[in-house]
Formats: C-alpha cells, structure tokens, sequence
C-alpha cells in the first residue's frame, strides 16, 4: 500500500504531482483517480493518472487557480 499526500495549486492544465523513486514506485498497471479541487461545486474534480511501469503520478487538466489538497492511497 503506498499513499501520497498531495497539497498543489491548478495551472489550467496536466501537471506531474509527483515523481518517486522506482524502488517505492514501479505501477503493475495504469491507474486512474478522481480529486477534488478546493470548492463547494464538482466542476473543479479532476482525474489522476499513473501508468503501467512508471514512477510519476499526473493530474489531467487541472483547474486555474483551484487549489486541490488531500491524499491518494494505492493498494499495490
């Protein structure tokens, strides 16, 4: 099980969340998720994507100026 805490402020477009050592981090498969930007609507929810064989964790098509704040737990 790995979590990552994750505490960023939207650009209006992908940005890599993070990159972690290929000894924590080597995805057995694609992932996907869904975040919540720090609003009371949806319309600033994103996805999170880690694909199959890599160390980095990417947030799709972030919000302008949304901050988006909490944790991702992956069971691995």
């Amino acid at each position: 099980m790995l979590t990552v805490k994750y505490n960023f402020t939207g650009n209006g477009s992908d940005m890599k969340m993070a990159e972690l050592p290929s000894s924590i981090l080597t995805a057995p498969q694609d992932y996907m998720f869904t975040i919540s930007g720090w609003s009371v609507t949806t319309e600033t929810d994103i996805h999170v994507q880690i694909n199959k064989d890599s160390n980095w964790i990417a947030a799709l098509g972030t919000k302008k100026d949304i901050k988006y704040q909490g944790q991702l737990t992956i069971m691995l």
